[in-house]
């Protein structure tokens, strides 16, 4: 399968999309939002990469790793997210960067990812003790 086919590549293809009029919104005058805005691309991109080595893979024991890799990807993306939303949600700001509507949609999505990636690692774990 191409990553591009599979559920979970497809979902966090639509999360960066969703990321784009978020970091359209960002202060110029804040170096740190933009920092952390950089910092959930990165981590987009690397959970991307990491989804398509682990299709590729043979090996069930680089599959495994590479899905705690991705794990790890996401729980960054995770944090990012939330801080975003916790800055915007702050008395006084002015711009708002993730509405609370927003981050209903992006909790639903990573909710949707982590449940893809929980039965990816565990079907994963069966097959590596099976082969043990």
């Amino acid at each position: 399968m191409k990553a591009e086919q599979s559920s979970i590549y497809r979902t966090i293809e639509l999360l960066m999309l969703g990321l784009i009029p978020t970091s359209a919104r960002i202060p110029r005058n804040n170096p740190i939002l933009e920092r952390l805005v950089t910092r959930m691309t990165d981590e987009l991109v690397d959970a991307l990469t990491a989804i398509d080595l682990a299709l590729k893979t043979s090996s069930l024991q680089e599959r495994s790793d590479l899905l705690d890799l991705l794990s790890l990807h996401i729980e960054n993306i995770d944090s990012c997210v939330r801080t975003m939303y916790e800055w915007s949600s702050t008395a006084g700001q002015t711009v708002r960067l993730v509405s609370r509507k927003q981050y209903a949609q992006y909790l639903k999505t990573l909710h949707s990812i982590y449940r893809q990636l929980g039965g990816w690692q565990k079907a994963t774990s069966e097959k590596l003790q099976s082969h043990a």
